[in-house]
C-alpha cells in the first residue's frame, strides 16, 4: 500500500508543476505576445490535457482515501486557465497604463510629421527614445485626416501580432473600420485600443 500512495504523491507533484508551467507561460503570453510563450505552451498544452486526466483518474482512484486532498491536483489544472487570463489581462493593463505617457510623447511626435491624407504608413523611430515600448510603430493619416499610429508590441506565429493602436479624432471606430488587418480589438481608453490579428 506505501509504493502507490508514494508513486500518487509524485504523480500528484507532476500534476501541479504542469499545471503551474502552463498558468505561468498563458499569463506571459496573455500580457505580452511572445514567441517563447507560445512555444511553451505548445507542449504544455498536451501535457496539461494528460495531466487533467491523470488528476480525474487518481482522485476516482485515491479520493476516499486521501478526502479533499485529492482534488487539489485536479483543481490546479481546472483553474489554470482562468487564473492566467485574469493575471495576464491585469498585467497587460498596468503595462499600458505605465508605457502611456512615453506612447503618448511617441503620438505627439508622429502627429508632427508631414503626413499625406490616404498616403501609406510610415516606420517611427524607436530605437533612440523608448526601443523597450513596441517592437514596431507606424503612423499614418487616413483619408479624413485622422492619424492612426500603431505600436506592434508582440507577435508569435509569423501572421500573428499584437498591440496597441491610436486614434485621433471624434469617430474613431470610423478609422478602425479602415484598419481591416485587426480583427480583434478592444478599447482600452479614449482613442486608445488593445488589438490583435
Amino acid at each position: 500500500m506505501q509504493e502507490p500512495r508514494r508513486a500518487w504523491t509524485r504523480g500528484r507533484i507532476a500534476i501541479v508543476v504542469i499545471a503551474v508551467t502552463w498558468t505561468i507561460a498563458a499569463t506571459t503570453l496573455v500580457a505580452r505576445l511572445n514567441a517563447w510563450s507560445q512555444l511553451v505552451l505548445m507542449v504544455a498544452t498536451p501535457c496539461l490535457a494528460i495531466a487533467m486526466i491523470a488528476a480525474l483518474v487518481t482522485l476516482m482512484r485515491f479520493g476516499r482515501a486521501e478526502g479533499w486532498r485529492a482534488a487539489l491536483p485536479l483543481l490546479a489544472c481546472l483553474v489554470a486557465w482562468p487564473l492566467s487570463d485574469g493575471v495576464g489581462g491585469g498585467v497587460r493593463w498596468a503595462w499600458f497604463l505605465h508605457d502611456r505617457p512615453a506612447l503618448e510623447a511617441i503620438v505627439a511626435r508622429a502627429a508632427a510629421q508631414p503626413l499625406a491624407n490616404g498616403a501609406p504608413a510610415v516606420m517611427l523611430d524607436l530605437s533612440r527614445t523608448s526601443p523597450w515600448l513596441a517592437e514596431r510603430a507606424f503612423a499614418r493619416r487616413l483619408a479624413d485626416g485622422t492619424l492612426v499610429v500603431e505600436f506592434l508590441t508582440g507577435g508569435a506565429v509569423p501572421l500573428k501580432h499584437a498591440g496597441f493602436l491610436y486614434t485621433s479624432g471624434d469617430a474613431p471606430a470610423q478609422a478602425l473600420e479602415d484598419l481591416e488587418r485587426w480583427p480583434r480589438r478592444q478599447r482600452v481608453a479614449a482613442h486608445w485600443f488593445r488589438v490583435a490579428d
